[in-house]
Parts: C-alpha cells; sequence; structure tokens
C-alpha cells in the first residue's frame, strides 16, 4: 500500500503509553521476516537499525527477546540483521551523533533506519532544532537511501466546551513536519485497554488507507488485527 517506500519518511505519533515504541520494535521484525505489519504485506529487506533513547536496556532487552522467541522460526537469521541500540544521551542535533548515525549507514547499511523517540534526540525542543535534525535526516536519505521511521509524540489534547476531546492530526511540533513526512500513523486508544486504532495520511500511497483496529498480545508482544 505504499505505506513505506525506499528513501522515504515515516512517522508513528501518538498520546504517552499507547505502544508506539512495541509498534516500532515489531515494525522491524516484519520488515526483517517479511510477516504481515498491521494487516499489510510487506516485502522483506536485508538489514533495519533500531535506536531507542528511552527505555532503559534490560527492559527494553526483555521485550525484545519475548518477540523473537514467538516468532521462533521466523526469526532464522534475522537476528543478525535487525542492529539494536539504546542510548540514554543521544542528541541528533550534535556532531558526534551525526557522524556516529553516518558511521552506522556506512558499516552497517540497514535499508531502514527506526528512531524512537524524536524529542529526546533534541537538545532542546524548539522548532529550529525539529528543523536542523529534518536536514540532517534528509542528508541520510540522500547519501545511503535508507528509509527513516520517526517514533514521536501527539500534540497536547483539546477539548470543545462540552469537554469532549477533539481529534487532530497533528504530531508534537512546528505544523510543517506534516508536509515533511511520506507517511504518517497515528496511534489511538484507552490505556486502560490493549486495542488500539492506527490512522495514515500517506503521499503515496494510490489508494485511500481505512484506519486499523489492532490488539496486543502482551504475551508475546505482538499485534492481532481486529
Amino acid at each position: 500500500s505504499h505505506i513505506l517506500m525506499p528513501g522515504t519518511k515515516m512517522l508513528i505519533f501518538g498520546g504517552p503509553k499507547t505502544f508506539k515504541s512495541i509498534i516500532a520494535q515489531v515494525t522491524g521484525f516484519c520488515l526483517l521476516t517479511g510477516m504481515p505489519w498491521m494487516g499489510f504485506p510487506v516485502n522483506p529487506v536485508q538489514k533495519v537499525a533500531y535506536f531507542q533513547f528511552e527505555i532503559p536496556k534490560v527492559p527494553f532487552r526483555s521485550r525484545v527477546l519475548k518477540t523473537a522467541r514467538y516468532l521462533g522460526p521466523n526469526m532464522v537469521n534475522a537476528g543478525s540483521r535487525y542492529y539494536m541500540e539504546t542510548d540514554m544521551t543521544f542528541k541528533m542535533d550534535t556532531i558526534k551523533s551525526v557522524e556516529y548515525l553516518h558511521n552506522v549507514c556506512k558499516t552497517i547499511q540497514p535499508q531502514v533506519l527506526i528512531l524512537d523517540p524524536w524529542y529526546k534526540m533534541l537538545s532542546v525542543e524548539e522548532n529550529r532544532v525539529y528543523g536542523t535534525t529534518q536536514d540532517i535526516m534528509d542528508e541520510l536519505i540522500q547519501t545511503y537511501g535508507v528509509s527513516i521511521i520517526l517514533i514521536h509524540h501527539d500534540t497536547v489534547p483539546q477539548f470543545d466546551p462540552q469537554g469532549n476531546e477533539i481529534r487532530t492530526f497533528h504530531p508534537r511540533g512546528p505544523r510543517t513536519l506534516e508536509g515533511w513526512f511520506d507517511t504518517m500513523v497515528k496511534v489511538e486508544g484507552d490505556i486502560a485497554s490493549d486495542d488500539r486504532t492506527l490512522y495514515f495520511e500517506t503521499r503515496h500511497s494510490e489508494t485511500l488507507i481505512q484506519p486499523v483496529r489492532v490488539r496486543l498480545d502482551r504475551n508475546t508482544l505482538w499485534f492481532t488485527v481486529q
């Protein structure tokens, strides 16, 4: 459905505790194994690099192993092609971090780079720094042909006079972000439930992509389409 194509940018965003990081992890597994992603068919890639900057290493490792055990035979030869890194100090708008990303793209040569979450990669969360990191990611795409998936947070909820939440499709940060991404996926759901709904805005899809309802199995950290 042209949700993610070579050399494009995809955003997965939503409120706190909406399983964004688990979706990011699962996305990498789907890209490597060719397993369907949220019901959509996948053309597998050779290598994925996933950098996460929010979850400590021990619980992150526990999450990854739980999913890997569930996938079982589907993980044959996939684990060595899934490069994962945890760094709580990474800031993309610094020379050191930019050089590190270039080195990763040169040596590992991933087809897809997943960065989770965006705001943690900023030294200061302001529009100027968002713009700087956008330019850095565009350079990575131009130089290495990599596709980039960013995990990000939603804007602060807005409510009408009756107290009902107003549904929007705007990620946190400057409004220009919406035009920069090729695909945006918003994750919504009550944190008291394991059900989530994914809403799509895509530039390249030839058909309208309808919302997809999914449910997380906490025993496997995998999603089933409802």
